[in-house]
């Protein structure tokens, strides 16, 4: 009767409530929220506003939902049963369940497939194994952790290829069957994930990956289908907080039917870049001297192809330590050359401290600014690209989340050192993060940055919780019952709703 007059319901149910009645009463199955308990739901907002954000208000009352089942799709989960992630299996298996829940496990539509790997891969069931979503289940609650090292992600993305989407044991892409991926790892690969990674991309499969703290982010973002594919958590006990989030962006990779290769830097065009405010903030400390050329070759080599102009991409460039001072800004150059020629001359400036927070917050009020050049008001993105190599020495996350409200998105690339704390609090504020150990990451760099940056259309769209001219009636209905500490954290919920807006 709800959706039938158009209401959209979210519901938020504890472990004691029944998860398949709140999927019935909820607009969609993933409009149903869970939480360990009330003191969870502070952390519910952000996933409720990120739902109203993603409501259309002109969808049609009769209109179906479009959900993962709408068409066949092949999905295998390779998970790493390395000693590594003994700890977490079971947060994997619960995660790869949830998700089995949403799928459509007839005859001719969805196939599972589930995988464990560490030295060598093991498949636990193939796609044409079970008919039926009860014995796919079944399997997957009652399967043994491998256990084993070292950790070969390499060698288990072959196999992948090879062995479970082939079409002898039902891989279905000769009929032109969505492929995708869900990669799980808890620690670094001991083998070369490139190659493999590339050639999953050229047979069409479709990869997301999640991983922990002890993982390696730029390894885990060249498995995936593209950085934004990449879905990191400080341990798998955090899977299920990222689960409508992993679901949003699926259904964005479905309407996408292009799969992204190495790019050639020197086409750059083709990846509709056409206008972009684009700030590299450098940390100029006197550790970053050692790798000043490594750094500043970086920027020059990403400038290169762009189409530098007033009404294309705009470049400015502010190194920081103590303080942020200004090489050049937007609006100081409208010609390639003369940006490549300052470039040419650039010096990191030195210093002892690293005040980035500090740094952060000047680029946002003083580089990307109107009066500097900004043309965020014209809806063109706002990109702020963040080298460093040190833990920052003032607060971080403020000014983080004030860049977030601003539409500006932060890409944070961490060079030869890592703070994992930072990294793991930066993961939780959606920050797009990158990590540099060797000069031969860097060309790969810029095709995943170059390639991120283009997807961003500009930052005429509001971003979650922040203002907008769409306008909703929204309802509470709240369980009643003699509960204080229920009505106490509905209390926190409502002042983190008002901080957002």
């Amino acid at each position: 009767m709800l959706r039938e007059i158009g209401v959209m319901a979210i519901t938020i149910g504890t472990t004691n409530a029944d998860t398949l009645e709140l999927q019935t009463i909820s607009h969609e199955p993933k409009y149903s929220l869970s939480v360990t308990d009330y003191e969870e739901l502070p952390s519910a907002a952000r996933d409720i506003l990120s739902l109203l954000k993603e409501a259309s208000p002109n969808t049609e009352q009769t209109a179906p939902a479009k959900d993962f089942d709408s068409k066949k799709n092949d999905v295998v989960f390779l998970v790493d049963g390395s000693y590594d992630s003994r700890n977490g299996f079971e947060e994997i298996r619960a995660f790869v369940e949830k998700t089995v829940e949403s799928l459509n496990l007839r005859e001719n539509r969805d196939q599972v497939a589930f995988v464990q790997y560490s030295r060598d891969a093991t498949a636990n069931f193939y796609l044409n194994s079970y008919a039926s979503k009860n014995d796919v289940l079944s399997s997957i609650r009652t399967m043994r952790h491998k256990l084993g090292r070292p950790l070969n992600i390499g060698k288990a993305l072959t196999f992948v290829r090879d062995n479970v989407f082939a079409a002898s044991v039902g891989g279905r892409h000769a009929e032109s069957v969505p492929q995708y991926l869900y990669v799980f790892s808890g620690g670094r690969s001991g083998d070369d994930v490139r190659g493999p990674a590339q050639s999953l991309k050229e047979n069409g499969i479709k990869t997301f990956s999640f991983g922990t703290k002890n993982s390696d982010t730029l390894e885990m973002q060249t498995i995936s289908f593209t950085p934004a594919h990449y879905f990191p958590v400080t341990n798998f006990n955090n899977l299920q907080s990222i689960h409508s989030s992993v679901e949003a962006t699926l259904r964005g990779t479905q309407e996408t039917t292009e799969f992204p290769t190495v790019i050639d830097t020197s086409t750059i065009a083709k990846l509709d870049l056409q206008s972009a405010d684009i700030v590299f903030l450098l940390e100029g400390s006197d550790e970053m001297r050692a790798s000043e050329k490594t750094i500043l070759d970086f920027v020059r080599d990403f400038v290169k192809p762009l189409e530098i102009g007033p009404s294309k991409v705009q470049v400015a460039l502010i190194q920081y330590s103590k303080e942020p001072t200004a090489d050049f800004h937007l609006n100081t150059y409208s010609l390639k050359d003369n940006i490549m020629s300052h470039l040419s001359n650039v010096k990191l400036r030195g210093g002892v401290t690293t005040n980035t927070g500090g740094a952060l917050d000047y680029v946002k009020s003083n580089v990307l600014s109107a009066s500097s050049g900004s043309r965020a008001r014209q809806g063109v993105p706002q990109i702020l690209i963040l080298l460093r190599g040190r833990k920052s020495e003032d607060n971080l996350f403020g000014p983080v989340e004030r860049l977030r409200k601003a539409g500006i998105v932060l890409f944070s690339v961490w060079v030869k050192n890592a703070d994992r704390q930072e990294m793991d609090q930066l993961a939780q504020s959606s920050t797009e993060q990158y990590f540099i150990k060797e000069k031969s990451d860097f060309p790969l760099l810029s095709e995943q940055l170059l390639s991120a940056i283009a997807s961003h259309k500009g930052t005429s769209s509001t971003g979650v919780g922040s203002r907008s001219s769409m306008t909703r009636d929204i309802v509470f209905l709240i369980d009643g019952s003699d509960d204080w500490e229920l009505r106490r954290k509905l209390k926190e919920c409502k002042v983190m709703k008002k901080e957002e807006t």
